[in-house]
């Protein structure tokens, strides 16, 4: 019985585990941020 409720324990925790680090990797916490960097300026008329 008591090896059961171990077993049981343990999955458990690996299902919280493994929801806790997709929600960590979702929200940006875990990997790498995007690469890609964006500046927006005004159009302004130069001359050459």
């Amino acid at each position: 019985m008591k090896r059961k409720s171990i077993i049981r324990w343990g999955i458990a925790l690996l299902v919280i585990l493994i929801v806790i680090l997709a929600v960590a990797r979702k929200q940006g916490w875990i990997g790498k941020e995007d690469a890609t960097e964006v500046t927006i300026e005004t159009a302004a008329r130069l001359s050459i």
